[in-house]
């Protein structure tokens, strides 16, 4: 087996790079792998530039470890942006063959619950940073699905690992974007929102508070208080007893 060291090979100065990502997952194993498409001033070459593969967590369905493998090809691309910041470095797309996994993605603001909701809220940091493009693409044109899977050598050589697909150098033969529906997969991973309904009587005020609506609440006090001292002097003088001085 050989892997040629350089991918820009041939083409002249290079005048744009760009980055196609490709991440999938399974119960073996979530990977993500990367190709890079170098424009030169004589031609255009493609070829595999890195990857890497984690094993599949256990009892963890497979649309969530689809969103571990998005994960990853956001944290490569990151590394990549890094690593390549004297390329000029043009687009960066990342396909995935999982719809419920990008719903997650492009959208962010809903409230996930907390395995989905993080995950999605690093992916949208670094979307954001690098300018990440999340597209859809069939499993049969996956070529992470080699690494998720698993393959030997005569496989990967033919199913285009170190080369990548053809159909990366024409834009029209890319695979059409479909619809994200909100499907039953989706809604699972909703946060459960509690909605609770408060009642309170209602409250009619006294003449205490209408008082303190239209005056300080000093003011009120004092004249209050003169007038229960000019109330309880006026019937001493008829029960004779004692004045009140205060």
């Amino acid at each position: 087996m050989r892997v040629p060291r350089s991918v820009a090979r041939g083409v002249g100065r290079v005048q744009a790079v760009h980055l196609h990502l490709f991440a999938d997952a399974s119960n073996i194993a979530c990977f993500a792998v990367t190709i890079a498409v170098v424009e030169g001033e004589t031609g255009v070459v493609k070829g595999l530039l890195t990857s890497k593969s984690r094993i599949s967590k256990r009892n963890t369905s497979i649309a969530r470890l689809e969103l571990v493998g998005g994960q990853m090809a956001a944290n490569m691309v990151r590394n990549l942006h890094n690593a390549l910041k004297r390329w000029p470095i043009v687009t960066t797309t990342v396909w995935m063959d999982s719809m419920v996994a990008l719903y997650w993605i492009r959208n962010p603001g809903k409230p996930w619950k907390v395995f989905v909701g993080n995950r999605v809220k690093k992916v949208a940091e670094i979307t954001g940073e690098t300018g990440i493009v999340w597209k859809y693409c069939p499993t049969e044109k996956n070529l992470a699905d080699l690494g998720s899977r698993g393959a030997g050598i005569h496989k990967m050589e033919t199913g285009g690992w170190f080369t990548g697909p053809k159909w990366l150098l024409d834009e029209k033969q890319w695979p059409d974007q479909p619809d994200f529906k909100c499907t039953k997969d989706v809604n699972d991973e909703y946060k459960p929102i509690k909605e609770e309904n408060l009642y309170a009587k209602e409250h009619k005020p006294d003449e205490w508070e209408t008082l303190l609506e239209r005056n300080k609440y000093w003011k009120a006090l004092r004249v209050t208080a003169w007038a229960l001292r000019f109330l309880n002097n006026s019937l001493s003088r008829r029960h004779s007893t004692k004045k009140l001085r205060w």
